[in-house]
Order: C-alpha cells, then structure tokens, then sequence
C-alpha cells in the first residue's frame, strides 16, 4: 500500500492513501498522536483518528467534489 504522509502548516497531518484515494486530515491538537505510529500503520490509525473524532476522512468521491468545487475559484489580483 501506498501512502503519502505530510505535516502541513497549519500543523494537521494529512495522510493519502495512494491504493483506495482516500484522504485523512488529522487535527493539529491530536497529531502529537499520530507521530508515534509507524508508516505502513497510518492508514488504520488514520481511520481510528476518524472514529474518535480526532480527524476528517475524504474519499474519492468527496474529493471529486472538492476538486469541482476549487475549479471555479479564480484568483484575485493584486
């Protein structure tokens, strides 16, 4: 399984699960947590994340709607 994990700015944790096209944010008050597991783990402790309220999970059709959604934002100019 393929997964992508990256620490972002804001602090959350995003973790990408290449295979099904899932995607799991991880709050930035919880991912002291999920430092400690091991990699070919984060899936799961992804999903556990979930069900303990502690993340947001976004499948392939979520984010296909996401994506349609950004599609339309135009930038603004300075």
């Amino acid at each position: 399984m393929q997964t992508t994990i990256r620490t972002l700015s804001t602090g959350d944790v995003m973790v990408f699960d290449e295979q099904k096209r899932d995607l799991y944010i991880i709050d930035a008050r919880h991912a002291k947590n999920f430092d400690d597991q091991k990699v070919k783990d984060a899936v799961s402790a992804a999903q556990a994340m979930v069900k303990a309220g502690h993340a947001h999970h976004f499948d392939r059709a979520a984010l296909k709607t996401l994506q349609a959604a950004l599609a339309g934002v135009k930038p603004l100019s300075v």
